[in-house]
C-alpha cells in the first residue's frame, strides 16, 4: 500500500521532451536540464519549464 506522499509526487511527474526532435525525454521534475537525448543524440541544455511542451521548447 503506498502511503499519501508518494501517491502525490507520481500524480504531479511533468513530461519533458527534446527540443530537436520531438521524443519524451524523461518524466519527473527538474530545474535544468543538461543532457544528450537518447533518440537523435544532440545537446540539451535547457531550463526545464522550456521542456514541457511538445514542439514550442526553445534551445539555449
Amino acid at each position: 500500500m503506498k502511503n499519501s506522499k508518494q501517491e502525490k509526487k507520481s500524480t504531479t511527474s511533468k513530461t519533458y521532451y527534446c527540443p530537436h526532435c520531438q521524443k519524451p525525454l524523461m518524466k519527473g521534475d527538474v530545474k535544468r536540464l543538461n543532457m544528450a537525448c537518447p533518440y537523435c543524440h544532440k545537446l540539451i541544455d535547457a531550463k526545464g519549464d522550456e521542456l514541457l511542451n511538445q514542439g514550442t521548447a526553445r534551445i539555449s
